[in-house]
């Protein structure tokens, strides 16, 4: 699912944050791709807020709110391949190196 600027369920009220893509969704066995793209640039004459080099945090919580999953990376992509969770749905949470926060419902199946 590709949400617009500002990530599913962030409000998309920043157009110069940058978007999230998670694939695929529903997850079976597959590796889990996590994909922040960047917003147009320039952004209306504004400088993208996120760098390539930057820290992003990703964390995955289940619906009680319990951590179940974290890893720091420092690119635009993240393939993982660990997740090794129950079937449910999960919020997954990245947060960039700017301290933005992107929101993405996740579905194991």
């Amino acid at each position: 699912n590709v949400y617009g600027p500002g990530g599913g369920g962030g409000g998309g009220e920043d157009p110069c944050l940058p978007s999230l893509q998670v694939y695929p969704n529903p997850v079976n066995d597959d590796d889990l791709v996590v994909n922040l793209i960047p917003p147009p640039d320039p952004c209306g004459g504004i400088p993208s807020r996120m760098s390539q080099d930057g820290k992003n945090i990703l964390k995955v919580y289940d619906m009680l709110g319990n951590l179940v999953y974290t890893k720091t990376y420092n690119s635009l992509e993240i393939r993982i391949n660990d997740l090794n969770l129950k079937r449910g749905h999960y919020i997954l949470n990245v947060f960039t190196s700017s301290g933005k926060t992107n929101k993405e419902i996740i579905i194991v199946e």
